[in-house]
């Protein structure tokens, strides 16, 4: 893993960490970052969607079918993901 550059500020400490494409090689990033004492995350990145949407729109998503292969060793297949609503209320 590449070396992570840590910001801080007077409250929090923000950890800016470039994020792997692929589930497996993200979540043996996540990994690491967990091992280190990361215990929060907002992950950006890209995705389809089914309807249009303007260029360069923001979208918190708010559930997600896990299809991928590497999440089903977490949670059961036919589970959606979906972020806590707290994360959801505070991205917003």
């Amino acid at each position: 893993m590449p070396d992570i550059p840590v910001f801080c500020d007077d409250e929090n400490d923000i950890v800016i960490a470039p994020m792997a494409v692929g589930s497996p090689l993200a979540v043996s990033c996540l990994k690491e970052l967990i091992a280190r004492g990361v215990d929060k995350f907002i992950l950006c990145g890209g995705a389809g969607v089914l309807e249009e949407v303007p260029c360069g729109a923001v979208m918190v998503p708010v559930r997600a079918i896990r299809d991928e292969g590497t999440s089903c060793h977490y949670l059961p297949p036919e589970t959606e993901g979906r972020p806590s609503e707290a994360a959801v209320t505070a991205i917003h």
